[in-house]
């Protein structure tokens, strides 16, 4: 009868919301592990752009400061003589400010 009939129907109804249920979870978590996918891909670019763009600085900043250097250089050249004696001024020079900082 009518009651195993029923019993049937609501088994199977049952049955298809289960299907239904665990198709709905698995496109859930697909969409999920894309979603983290997504993130990961876009923190790598970040952080490949942060990398590059942080070594250009500081090529930059070096490229400067060897610059100054160099136009430092001229100028001490031009202004005192050759290189070798700016260096042998410089190093006396701070010889003298360790042994000042010394006997201090």
């Amino acid at each position: 009868t009518r009651r195993q009939i029923d019993v049937l129907q609501r088994a199977k109804n049952a049955a298809e919301e289960r299907e239904v249920f665990a198709a709905e979870m698995h496109e859930a978590q697909v969409m999920l592990v894309q979603s983290e996918e997504r993130k990961h891909a876009l923190h790598c670019h970040a952080a490949s752009t942060f990398l590059k763009d942080r070594q250009r600085l500081q090529h930059a900043q070096f490229d400067s400061e060897l610059a100054a250097a160099h136009e430092w250089r001229r100028e001490q050249t031009r202004v005192r003589g050759s290189v070798a004696r700016v260096d042998l001024e410089s190093m006396h020079i701070e010889t003298q400010s360790a042994e000042l900082e010394k006997g201090a």
